[in-house]
This record gives C-alpha cells, structure tokens and sequence, in this order.
C-alpha cells in the first residue's frame, strides 16, 4: 500500500492503534480494522469479471464509459428518495450496487486499488476536518477555522 502518513510510514505496516491515532475520531476508530477487510472481495472482483467476459462487455467500459454509468446510476439511487424519506428499501439495495458495480469496474480499468485510494482520502480529508473543529458540523473545511 502507497498511503503515507504524516510519520511517512506506510499505512500497511502500521498498527490499527497507530492508524487510529493518525486518523483520530473518524468512523476507523468503531469500526474493524480497514486492513483486515478486503474491499470488496476478491470473489466478487472475480464475479465481476466473468460476468463482464461472458458477454464480452469489456469493450464498452472506457473509463469515460464508465464515469457517465456512475453518475447515472447515482442519479438512480437519488432518485429512490425522491419525495419520500422512506424509500422502498429493496431498489436503494439495487441502486447502491450499481453504483459500487461500476466503481469497481473504473477501478479496475484504471489499475487503482480501491483500498489505497479511499484511505489516502480518508487521511486527507481526516486533515481538512479536524476533529475539534469538525465534530457535530456540516461546516465546508474552508470555513471551520472562520466560526
């Protein structure tokens, strides 16, 4: 794994105490440690493939092609909650998956491991939000400093 911290020592070879330490107060510290959770697993990265070889769909999934998929299955799964705050939670399922689907696949076409990607944005983000100035707010990063 490329993530450095801010001691410059790879997140994959550092302790889950020392990553909470870095990443203090964000969802890490309640949750299994990221390291020992393959994302996703390499059963379904392997059903996705052959999913995708059986009906020889690879020559569709430009990473733009990709990209557009994305979004408009993200607008499906909005659209769920469209006038309501109780959607039916069976299509969120199917939309959501979509959604990871074709993330999966850009990851894949791009060459990029999405546990590398998400937690150095975890760690960026982790910096822009500091826990106390963060904690309890919807305030954008630019402006927690300003209140």
């Amino acid at each position: 794994m490329l993530l450095k911290t801010s001691a410059s020592v790879p997140i994959a070879t550092r302790s889950f105490s020392s990553i909470q330490s870095t990443l203090a107060g964000t969802w890490l510290n309640v949750v299994t440690p990221c390291y020992l959770l393959p994302m996703p697993s390499d059963a379904t990265k392997e059903a996705l493939r052959a999913f995708v070889a059986a009906r020889d769909w690879d020559q569709f999934h430009t990473p733009e092609n990709l990209a557009k998929s994305i979004a408009i299955e993200a607008s499906e799964l909005l659209e769920c909650y469209q006038w309501t705050s109780t959607p039916d939670q069976q299509r969120v399922e199917e939309e959501l998956a979509d959604v990871v689907t074709y993330c999966i696949h850009l990851a894949n076409k791009l060459g990029v491991d999405l546990d590398d990607i998400v937690m150095r944005k975890l760690e960026s983000t982790a910096k822009k939000y500091p826990v106390e100035l963060a904690k309890g707010r919807m305030t954008k990063y630019t402006e927690l400093s300003k209140e």
